[in-house]
């Protein structure tokens, strides 16, 4: 899977055919138009893979770069969850080159990926076996009890979470591209059951 990733090109993705434009009464003003049709030949290009977790780590990477894609890149997720894609006195975004930053992004993240297994085989650590112990758990923290975390009682000595801060965090909002492009149909959901929105 990572020789596959590795070997990515320009050329592969450009020769790709175009994802459908996310249904977004303003993507014009996140999206230069030549950005636009390159971010959607790397979603198509993504969805045409059969193997599913080659597929995941590619859409990880291309959520990744759409902040990047805009004219507000570099900037933090106030101005993506206030929903301002032009600064004051621009009328339209820049070019960013999307498929440039996929591609870089793709290499730093097998990079990353092979230094976590060299660091854990340095251990002598089995990297299949060790990371088969973590788990992602997508739950609601306000109906939420030990059994949903597979947890038994006096086995974890604590638990660290990352708090919403009360009406100052919009964080539904500030990833509002990966929804517009990746899952329109749970942004609004999401949002309404969001604690601590300033909304």
């Amino acid at each position: 899977q990572r020789n596959t990733i590795r070997s990515l090109a320009e050329q592969n993705i450009r020769q790709s055919a175009l994802s459908e434009i996310p249904t977004v009464d303003n993507i014009n003003k996140w999206h230069h138009p030549k950005t636009l049709t390159e971010l959607r030949q790397i979603k198509q290009f993504i969805n045409s893979y059969d193997d599913s977790e080659v597929r995941d780590f590619l859409t990880v990477c291309f959520s990744d770069i759409l902040t990047m894609s805009t004219a507000r890149k570099g900037k933090d997720y106030g101005y993506f969850a206030d929903n301002t894609p032009l600064a004051k006195g621009e009328s339209a975004p820049p070019y960013q080159p999307a498929i440039e930053y996929f591609l870089e992004r793709v290499k730093r993240n097998i990079g990353f990926t092979e230094q976590l297994y060299a660091s854990l085989e340095r251990q002598d650590k089995n990297p299949e076996t060790e990371l088969a112990r973590a788990q992602v758990f997508h739950q609601d923290i306000t109906t939420l009890n030990p059994k949903d975390w597979g947890i038994k009682k006096h086995s974890a000595s604590g638990i660290i979470t990352s708090p919403p801060y009360l009406c100052m965090v919009d964080y539904t909002l500030g990833n509002r591209l990966s929804y517009y492009w990746l899952f329109p149909e749970e942004l609004d959901a999401e949002f309404n059951k969001e604690i601590g929105s300033r909304r």
